[in-house]
């Protein structure tokens, strides 16, 4: 992988997790364990990766874990170990429990040759240094504080230490805002206008089709969910559709910041309370915003409509009528 630095990973698993209540390397944060997504990340900085542990301790790891030589527990003996073991001169020492850095950060903190400003790890130790660690464990001393005397700062945010399942929590909110930082919206073909047309047209069918039934939830989670995800993509190509430029990002991120003031105004309307009349009112809010955010984003970019939309809204309203006063745009 061309972003791999000539260096190696070190991964400490050796934790005692006396807070945590349960080996923190098994936790799972985001489908993945603390393990598995510190060795991920890792091998996305480093040319070498290795584990380093006990063991002595369970291992039910999908990796092989290098015993540190020590019988006490301190990530000092684990730094040691990766050191002595690595391919590299160079070392990046990241504990299972700091989930949230990136392997932006580790290559930071390489080519800084580094530690952040929170403290000694994640951070970068050298062969050099091996001296200085095992005077100071002969010593008593197993503190990593000042071994490495350079320090960056750093978004102390990525380098939350999950001590507690509290704090894994809180990890894991953070790693779902991360995950949905969006992409740039690329305009639509009329193949993806098609499919993300039928996608809102079926899925406002079988909303209709709950509310008919008396399906109040599962009507208000088509309405709420599924309809305004469509929705929200129709905004995005929208926005690009009527400025080029547009700094308009998927999954909705800052949709308050790129999206039409006028959309945005019928968008707050669109949603569903958990009542029955509500919803149907909802429903056709948001078929009516975007029947009309689709003809005007086919419009503006020479798309052609496939789908009638005089016939589907017919069909609609064989199911649940409009119950708005007055309503616009009527079957």
């Amino acid at each position: 992988m061309a972003d791999r630095v000539a260096a190696t990973g070190v991964l400490l698993v050796g934790g005692a997790s006396e807070r945590f209540g349960s080996p923190k390397a098994l936790a799972t944060l985001r489908g993945e364990t603390l393990a598995e997504r510190a060795w991920r990340i890792l091998g996305e900085a480093c040319d070498e990766v290795i584990a380093v542990g006990k063991a002595a301790d369970p291992n039910e790891l999908p990796i092989s874990v290098l015993d540190d030589g020590s019988d006490e527990r301190a990530p000092v003996f684990g730094v040691i170990a990766g050191l002595r073991a690595a391919r590299y001169d160079v070392c990046l020492v990241l504990p299972v429990d700091t989930p949230l850095v990136t392997p932006d950060l580790l290559r930071e903190l390489l080519a800084a040759r580094a530690v952040p400003q929170t403290g000694p790890l994640p951070g970068v130790y050298t062969r050099s240094m091996l001296p200085d660690l095992e005077r100071r464990v002969s010593a008593g001393e197993l503190s990593l504080r000042g071994v490495n005397p350079n320090v960056i700062d750093m978004d102390e945010g990525q380098l939350l230490n999950v001590n507690t399942p509290t704090d894994l929590i809180v990890a894991a909110a953070e790693a779902l805002d991360t995950s949905s930082q969006g992409r740039p919206v690329a305009l639509p073909d009329e193949a993806a206008m098609l499919d993300l047309s039928r996608d809102f047209w079926s899925t406002a069918l079988w909303a209709a089709r709950k509310l008919r039934k008396g399906e109040v939830f599962a009507a208000v989670d088509g309405v709420n969910g599924a309809m305004k995800r469509s929705l929200v993509t129709l905004l995005s190509w929208h926005a690009r559709a009527v400025d080029a430029d547009a700094d308009v990002w998927d999954d909705g991120r800052f949709l308050e910041r790129w999206a039409d003031p006028g959309a945005l105004a019928a968008l707050e309307r669109a949603y569903a309370h958990y009542d029955l009349r509500d919803v149907a009112r909802a429903l056709w809010e948001t078929v009516d915003l975007f029947q009309g955010l689709e003809e005007e984003t086919a419009r503006r970019l020479g798309l052609a409509i496939e789908l009638d939309h005089a016939d589907l809204r017919r069909r609609v309203a064989d199911i649940v009528r409009d119950p708005r006063p007055g309503h616009t745009l009527s079957p």
